[in-house]
């Protein structure tokens, strides 16, 4: 079936299934080639370097003054030595601040001052006083806390040597393993530390694991 190209463009023949023909294909991208694309603004000029006055070709949409950045920085080094407020000051602010001494001028906290200010400050936001308070530390909290105690790390070292670290899923060796509770942390803690409890899966493979409502593994998504 040979393609109308007035009728169809070659986004909407890819997007119907068809395979785009390398003819076409080449052609469509001659049409979009220089003077053919759109975007075309009569390509490169000559342009005269503001520093060396050397001509160099760029083109107008980049707006380059400069034939090299050894000339850029020469120009910008002249500019930037001689500021505009070079020796100037504010009329206002430098009669209004005249002769005035700054009020900690030479004077120092003692040790006994500084020790008043960290007792009258201390405990003022720990604990309840916190604007940040919610109750105290949540089970959830205590549960994630529980997560790297020494306890755990030997128990994840198990499984990952148990079962060679490699992913009981894709049996893919040397990624990202992670120890997987089979049932949950939360709902069975006696079943913790239980090395039957535990199975190696990578960081890929351990997302699409879920626990159903009794807290048992189950895969969701496959």
């Amino acid at each position: 079936m040979e393609i109308d190209k007035k009728e169809k463009n070659l986004g909407e023949w890819a997007r119907i299934g068809h395979k785009i023909p390398e003819e076409m294909r080449w052609k469509w991208k001659l049409n979009k080639i220089g003077k053919n694309n759109p975007n075309w603004r009569g390509g490169k000029i000559t342009i005269i370097c503001q520093e060396c006055q050397k001509e160099h070709y760029s083109y107008l949409s980049h707006n380059q003054k400069f034939c090299s950045r050894a000339c850029h920085y020469k120009y910008k080094s002249k500019t930037w030595s001689n500021p505009w407020n070079r020796g100037k000051k504010c009329p206002q602010i430098s009669i209004a601040t005249k002769g005035r001494i700054p009020w900690n001028k030479d004077k120092k906290m003692s040790a006994e001052y500084c020790e008043t200010i960290s007792k009258s400050h201390k405990g003022l936001r720990r604990g309840d006083k916190n604007p940040n308070w919610r109750g105290g530390i949540s089970e959830i909290s205590e549960n994630y806390r529980a997560l790297s105690t020494e306890k755990v790390i030997k128990w994840r070292n198990f499984i990952f040597k148990r079962d060679s670290y490699t992913c009981k899923d894709c049996h893919h060796i040397g990624r990202r393993l992670e120890a997987h509770h089979i049932k949950s942390w939360v709902k069975y803690p006696e079943l913790r530390y239980d090395t039957n409890n535990g199975v190696t899966l990578c960081n890929s493979c351990h997302k699409i694991y879920r626990c159903d409502g009794d807290g048992i593994l189950f895969v969701k998504l496959r």
